[in-house]
């Protein structure tokens, strides 16, 4: 039997880890608020998603469990640049994972901070400069164009290249605090447990 083979508790897993980060970005709507907050969002979902991230690596240490999260989370943007941005992601985290173990802090860490900033170029970085016409006219609520647009314009030219560099920071912080609670609260668990047989 392959050990390495998702079985329906795995997916299940994934499942149910991808939707707290969900709910993490469903939460997030409130950084709509102002031009500022707009552009920082994916700045706060790299530091905040990481834990999760790294919970997946450890407790679901099978091929395909990063490409299924790195699907749902991007579908359920329901935006294509967003879906591709994660789908590329996911591919680079199991092709991490295939090549340096499953359950591979580093390769978790750093298929982390890739997702995190293909998410904000998907995100923020593509619809606010690239396709900032097209994405203004899919808004309804006036003051929410407003600060839209005021974002994009801060984010044109050096503000993204500055925006992807703090989600990338963001991200290296975001997979620090996540390999610690997953070292601290899940595999030294494991070690007492594997100690006490």
């Amino acid at each position: 039997m392959n050990k390495t083979r998702l079985k329906a508790k795995d997916i299940i897993t994934v499942t149910l880890l991808s939707l707290c980060n969900i709910l993490i970005f469903s939460l997030g709507t409130f950084m709509y608020a102002t031009p500022i907050t707009i552009i920082l969002t994916p700045v706060l979902y790299s530091l905040l998603q990481g834990t999760v991230f790294f919970v997946i690596g450890v407790k679901v240490r099978k091929r395909g469990a990063f490409f299924i999260y790195s699907l749902i989370q991007g579908v359920i943007a329901f935006y294509p640049p967003y879906i591709l941005m994660f789908i590329i992601s996911g591919l680079t985290a199991e092709l991490l994972l295939y090549k340096n173990g499953y359950g591979n802090l580093k390769s978790v860490g750093i298929s982390y901070v890739i997702q995190q900033a293909l998410a904000s170029i998907g995100s923020v970085i593509y619809p606010y400069t690239i396709a900032l016409n097209k994405t203004l006219e899919n808004m309804k609520e006036k003051e929410l164009v407003s600060n839209i647009r005021v974002a994009g314009k801060m984010i044109s030219s050096w503000g993204s290249l500055i925006l992807f560099i703090l989600v990338i920071v963001s991200g290296v912080i975001g997979a620090y605090i996540g390999s610690k609670v997953v070292k601290k609260h899940i595999l030294e668990k494991e070690v007492q447990v594997q100690e006490k047989l």
